[in-house]
């Protein structure tokens, strides 16, 4: 569910980065797409970090104790 999630997320921040720079190649206002682009991609950022952070993540990073 999460996995369909980010990748539906992702794919509308590249779509709003074309449509903006298509905007940009006719001359018209392309800075409120790119600022939507950036929103989106910080919150999947962050939402990325706090869940990983709060619930874990597959980093490897998994603490076992020293042999002696």
């Amino acid at each position: 569910m999460f996995g369909l999630l980010r990748v539906v997320v992702w794919v509308s921040a590249v779509g709003f980065i074309l449509f903006a720079v298509y905007q940009a190649q006719r001359g018209e206002q392309w800075q409120p797409l790119m600022q939507n682009a950036f929103i989106v991609i910080a919150a999947v950022v962050v939402v990325e970090g706090l869940s990983s952070l709060f619930f874990g993540g597959s980093t490897g990073a998994t603490p076992t104790a020293s042999p002696r």
